[in-house]
């Protein structure tokens, strides 16, 4: 039975550490990083807090960096929204077809990037495939 208390302890001290860090875990820190950026060591708003904006970045950076983009099969600007950062990419939108069929076109090689909501940084830059 003595063996028995210490090896309680140790498994209620690793459930305590682990509810703490959960409780803590950097997810919800990321989440809030979208509302309350810190600039300069001020609290502050985002820089790029509107798709619009992301996909402003985007072309930019796309006219400079990749300018053989297929503008014309690829028409679209996607942008989603992944809490502290946006992810944009070229795209098509589905068609429908004479027979109701839905097809959907990804990847063919076009730019894709991650931008920062409070700064703008970009990261991640990758071709769709």
């Amino acid at each position: 039975m003595q063996q028995t208390k210490p090896n309680l302890r140790k498994a209620l001290r690793a459930f305590i550490a682990f509810v703490i860090f959960v409780v803590t875990c950097p997810a919800a820190a990321a989440s809030a990083a979208s509302d309350h950026c810190m600039r300069a060591g001020e609290p502050t708003k985002p820089l790029v807090n509107k798709a619009e904006t992301a996909a402003a970045i985007f072309l930019a950076v796309e006219g400079d960096f990749f300018p053989t983009a297929d503008r014309i099969f690829y028409p679209d600007i996607d942008v989603e929204d992944d809490g502290a950062r946006w992810s944009v990419s070229r795209g098509k939108s589905p068609e429908v077809n004479a027979e109701g069929d839905v097809a959907v076109t990804h990847g063919g090689g076009q730019l894709a990037l991650s931008i920062a909501k409070c700064d703008g940084r970009i990261s991640d830059v990758w071709f769709d495939k």
